[in-house]
């Protein structure tokens, strides 16, 4: 199996020539149109009162206490809504900063498991995804979902076949529990993760 953290140059020229794609493809335009009806509308009005209600753990919509999902999308978004102010764009943005993270791990795992040019078109693959990126600029919890489960799936091989990940990233990687952790962020993205976030445990 390939190194997981192999220093080559060629590693950096694939994830360069990945990033504006993705940039292009995730970001260009985000803002355009109007907020999807129901799910995507009613994420950014529930973000939108957590901000301003200041209330981190009670999410409300329209002033009623909502726990149909889990806190951290909409913890994110309105971190967002407070640093770039409230707009689509805003509300789009963890979403598709997910969806480019899902893109490099993506290139990431092929590289791992199989071979480079495996990585790279399993990227660009994902990147050419209509349906990949049709949520991927939703601002939905599917993406963050993706996102925190390819991950934590990553790690997971990495503790598994290779012990330089720990020397590489020191006490900021724990073979078999980071896994677990960003199986525990899928489930705060969404309740479907809380199934994979058991099962890791």
């Amino acid at each position: 199996m390939p190194s997981l953290l192999s220093p080559k140059n060629e590693t950096v020229r694939d994830l360069l020539f990945l990033a504006p794609l993705t940039l292009i493809f995730l970001f260009y335009k985000l803002g355009a149109g109007s907020l999807a009806s129901w799910d995507e509308a009613y994420y950014a009005v529930v973000s939108r009162e957590l901000l301003r209600s200041g209330q981190w753990l009670d999410l409300t919509y329209t002033g009623a206490l909502w726990f149909e999902k889990p806190p951290l999308v909409f913890w994110a978004t309105a971190f967002f809504y407070q640093l770039i102010g409230i707009s689509e764009f805003s509300a789009r943005f963890f979403s598709a900063v997910c969806g480019a993270g899902t893109v490099f791990v993506t290139y990431l795992l092929g590289r791992a498991l199989f071979n480079r040019w495996t990585g790279f078109c399993g990227a660009l693959v994902l990147l050419s995804s209509s349906h990949f990126l049709r949520f991927a600029r939703f601002g939905m919890t599917d993406a963050p979902l993706t996102f925190f489960m390819v991950l934590a799936f990553y790690f997971f091989l990495a503790g598994q076949v290779q012990k330089s990940l720990s020397d590489f990233l020191g006490n900021f990687h724990r073979p078999g529990r980071d896994d677990q952790e960003f199986c525990g962020a899928a489930y705060f993205s969404r309740d479907l993760g809380l199934l994979l976030a058991v099962q890791s445990s």
